[in-house]
């Protein structure tokens, strides 16, 4: 299923479910296409190609510690010191 970005982080009975990079970047890149025309140019080339790269690669960061915070409060799946301290 293609992502949006309303669409980038999900609650599904197994758990989360989180976007992966590519799929944020292509969502960044249809919302900015969204507000700024279709012909806007998002390569890594331009001012906006590189700001969408540098977004994604934040959310993707974030989204990847919620999943690894969500993880590491599971006695199941939790490793380290956050296996010791459940």
């Amino acid at each position: 299923m293609k992502k949006t970005f309303d669409s980038l982080i999900t609650i599904t009975n197994a758990g989360f479910e989180v976007a992966s990079y590519p799929e944020i970047r292509e969502a960044l890149v249809q919302r900015m296409k969204e507000i700024y025309g279709s012909d806007i140019d998002v390569s890594t080339g331009s001012a906006d190609g590189i700001w969408i790269e540098s977004l994604s690669l934040v959310i993707n960061n974030i989204l990847q510690s919620f999943l690894q915070l969500n993880a590491n409060l599971n006695p199941d799946t939790a490793t380290g010191i956050y296996l010791d301290v459940l």
